[in-house]
C-alpha cells in the first residue's frame, strides 16, 4: 500500500465542502466527526449514525491539521463518501487493530465499533494509544 500523507485531512477522495457554520465549542480538531449545520459542534452520538462529517484544516489561511478552532470560528466541512479516507483520531487508552470498523465515541474521536454501533469506517493501520492524549489514526469511510 502506497503511504498515506500526514499532514492532510483528506487522504482519498473529494468530499463536499462548506463553511457556512460557526463553532459552538472550542477545541475543533480537523479530523474530528462534526455535527450540525449552523452551529458545528463535535459529534456526541457515541455508536451512533450520523453523515459523514469531518471538520478540516484551513490550508488557504496557512493552517495545518493541528490547529484548534475557537468558539464562533466558521468550521470547514467535508462532508465525507464511502471510500473515501480520512486522517482522524482515537480517544486516550484506544487500542485500534487494522482493519478494525470504527464507530464514534461521542467526542468527536472514533473507536472500535460495537455489535450495535453504527460503523463510519475501518482503520487502515493499527494504533495504540498510550500517549495520554488523543491520537490520530487514518480510516476508510463505509
Amino acid at each position: 500500500m502506497t503511504a498515506l500523507p500526514r499532514n492532510v485531512i483528506v487522504l482519498m477522495g473529494t468530499p463536499n465542502q462548506w463553511e457556512q457554520g460557526a463553532a459552538g465549542e472550542a477545541g475543533i480538531l480537523p479530523g474530528m466527526a462534526v455535527q450540525g449545520e449552523l452551529t458545528i459542534m463535535k459529534h456526541a452520538t457515541a455508536g451512533g449514525a450520523s453523515p459523514r462529517k469531518f471538520a478540516l484544516e484551513r490550508q488557504e489561511m496557512g493552517q495545518g491539521i493541528n490547529v484548534a478552532y475557537s468558539v464562533n470560528d466558521r468550521v470547514k466541512v467535508g462532508s465525507f463518501a464511502k471510500g473515501d479516507r480520512v486522517y482522524t483520531f482515537i480517544p486516550v487508552a484506544a487500542n485500534i487493530a487494522i482493519d478494525a470498523n470504527l464507530t464514534s465515541n461521542g467526542d468527536g474521536t472514533f473507536k472500535t465499533a460495537g455489535a450495535t454501533d453504527e460503523v463510519w469506517g475501518k482503520a487502515l493501520e493499527a494504533v495504540n494509544n498510550t500517549s495520554g492524549a488523543i491520537a490520530r489514526i487514518r480510516m476508510e469511510i463505509e
